[in-house]
Parts: structure tokens; C-alpha cells; sequence
């Protein structure tokens, strides 16, 4: 997925459904979201190892890690990583594969 430039703009998780929305700024400034339901697992590192940022280097899937469970991975421009797994996940339309 190309998504080099974008902006995160912030993370929500309704923890009791297991659902966690990202909200972005695609490279046309447009606000964007990816849903992710039936999380299992979230992780985020926020210690700017490359320098302080805000915008995306890079997006690694989803791609499959388990029997129904698939794994996004967003690289920051700062070094640090967001990484989900869950069930399924709804990527805005310009970036699917």
C-alpha cells in the first residue's frame, strides 16, 4: 500500500467490540480512515528513534498471519511502528490492493 506522507492524526479503540478506527491525511490532505474489527492485538512504540514525525514511511498489509486473523503494520517516519491484528479490516479505497 502506498500510503508515504500521510499524517496520523489519531487512534480510537472501543475496547468491548474490539474495534479501532485510524484516522489519517491522505498525501491530498483528504481525511481518511481504516477500521479494523475484531481486534486481537494492538501495539504502538512512540520513541521518535529517527527524530519526531507524524507521517507514515511506509504500510505492510494486511496480509494474513493466522487462521482468520490478519496483521497491518504502519512505519512511521520517526522510526516507530502501529501494528494491528484483527479479523478484518476496511482500507479507504484509493489504497487497496
Amino acid at each position: 500500500m502506498n500510503m508515504h506522507d500521510w499524517v496520523l492524526l489519531k487512534i480510537e479503540i472501543e475496547w468491548s467490540k474490539g474495534e479501532l478506527v485510524i484516522g489519517l491525511v491522505d498525501a491530498g490532505s483528504t481525511p481518511v480512515e481504516i477500521k479494523a474489527s475484531g481486534m486481537r492485538a494492538f501495539h504502538l512504540e512512540r520513541g521518535h528513534a529517527w527524530g519526531e514525525s507524524s507521517s507514515l514511511y511506509e504500510a505492510i498489509g494486511p496480509m494474513e498471519v493466522d487462521s482468520g486473523f490478519s496483521r497491518l503494520s504502519l512505519m512511521m517516519q520517526s522510526g516507530d511502528a502501529l501494528v494491528v491484528e484483527a479479523e478484518s479490516f476496511v482500507l479507504p479505497a484509493d489504497i487497496v490492493r
